[in-house]
């Protein structure tokens, strides 16, 4: 497995998808060069490691694919308040040490 973090502005995505693609869901790319995103792509890491294999099993058959879909894509617009909230949490908690 190799991770790519496209937060960092240097990283190389590849053709597809570009960066600001990359920033708005999360992607996998198999090692056939298939993509997949969303749910589909969480589900193909989980099929990957231990102890979440038959979630990733489970997360790939109908219809729990669809409602993690819905859910991931409900998901999306929240991300970035659920991401300042936890970086203040996390600020005010190295401040107290």
């Amino acid at each position: 497995m190799h991770f790519i973090d496209v937060s960092d502005e240097t990283a190389t995505t590849g053709p597809d998808p570009d960066r600001t693609a990359a920033m708005q869901r999360f992607h996998v790319r198999r090692t056939d060069g298939t993509l997949l995103s969303g749910a589909a792509a969480f589900a193909e890491i989980w099929s990957m490691l231990p102890g979440w294999r038959i979630a990733g099993r489970l997360a790939r058959t109908w219809p729990v694919s669809v409602f993690l879909e819905i859910g991931y894509r409900a998901f999306l617009p929240v991300r970035p308040a659920i991401s300042r909230l936890a970086r203040r949490i996390m600020g005010r908690g190295r401040g107290a040490q």
